[in-house]
């Protein structure tokens, strides 16, 4: 359950009630099936990040072609992203509008922001991101 935590803190957080978190987490993991993401070997998690790799692949070739030459997997920079649904990685109003686009869309929202963190960060190199994927 890598990660269910935080999003669990975050709707609790938010709503200031049990019951009331309890019931959005279900509604997460029925209607988004965050299930296949905290199953053992987290297959789910692999079928995002090959998602991701495609999106990057197809909406900014160069980037992709850079990571290619670096051999960076894609999921050293996502994984987290992914597994908490941006929670202690972006700040907490920003998360807000994440959760609230997840509910609303479900994964297209992830992959959105994904793409926008790296494209507005593309120019600089990777190791330039360190800091800005440590939780906040």
């Amino acid at each position: 359950c890598q990660g269910m935590n935080y999003i669990v803190a975050t709707l609790f957080a938010y709503l200031k009630d049990t019951e009331l978190t309890f019931d959005m987490l279900v509604a997460l993991v029925v209607h988004h099936n965050l299930v296949a993401l905290f199953r053992p070997q987290v297959p789910d998690f692999h079928v995002k990040n090959y998602v991701v790799q495609q999106l990057i692949k197809e909406r900014m070739p160069q980037l992709y072609a850079h990571f290619k030459k670096l051999k960076l997997d894609i999921s050293a920079l996502t994984g987290n992203w992914l597994m908490t649904l941006f929670n202690g990685y972006l700040s907490y109003p920003l998360v807000l509008v994440v959760l609230d686009s997840f509910f609303l869309e479900g994964w297209p929202a992830i992959y959105r922001v994904i793409l926008t963190i790296l494209q507005i960060h593309q120019e600089e190199p990777p190791e330039a991101w360190s800091y800005r994927s440590q939780p906040r």
